[in-house]
């Protein structure tokens, strides 16, 4: 059930960074602009409607390091979240 709900996720035609189910109805979504994840957040809210859809804006290490081990290249986005 949970690969089925990922791949639905994937195929809404929105990019993404990462979309990670968790559970049921426990779904974890990073991007990097704020109009996707405005997006993202509306299609979570029509998808699991009566849940609670938080969005915070976040920062995870870059897929390739241009810094240094103790300063490392961090990409900015945003985490958008349901959990019921």
């Amino acid at each position: 059930m949970k690969t089925a709900l990922e791949s639905k996720l994937k195929q809404a035609g929105l990019p993404f960074v990462s979309v990670k189910v968790l559970g049921a109805r426990s779904v974890h979504v990073r991007c990097l602009g704020r109009d996707t994840a405005d997006k993202w957040q509306l299609l979570l809210a029509t998808v699991f409607s009566g849940s609670k859809v938080r969005m915070v804006p976040t920062m995870w290490e870059a897929s390739e390091n241009k810094g240094t081990c103790l300063l490392p290249t961090m990409t900015k986005g945003f985490l958008i979240g349901v959990t019921a």
